[in-house]
């Protein structure tokens, strides 16, 4: 596995911290925070627990989640209409 630097052809690739992932993303740092606690958001440690995130694999992540959504898996069913007589 290759190491984020400035030599490296991948280095453009890498976000460090919430911040980063959350400005890359135009989210909120709290709601980076919540992607990571649900289990399914691509993210990695290195370091002294630092946050990390490929770019590719965030736009990966992204692809899936609109996929996901228009696939019909992400949205609640419409609820029944209640049924009027009049």
């Amino acid at each position: 596995m290759s190491t984020p630097s400035n030599n490296d052809d991948n280095g453009d690739d890498f976000l460090r911290g919430a911040r980063a992932i959350g400005e890359y993303l135009k989210i909120p740092q709290r709601a980076v925070f919540h992607l990571i606690h649900t289990g399914k958001f691509p993210y990695f440690r290195m370091g002294t627990a630092r946050l990390w995130a490929r770019k590719s694999d965030l736009s990966k992540f992204i692809d899936e989640q609109v996929k996901k959504n228009l696939d019909g898996g992400g949205r609640r069913p419409p609820k029944p209409k209640p049924d009027c007589e009049d």
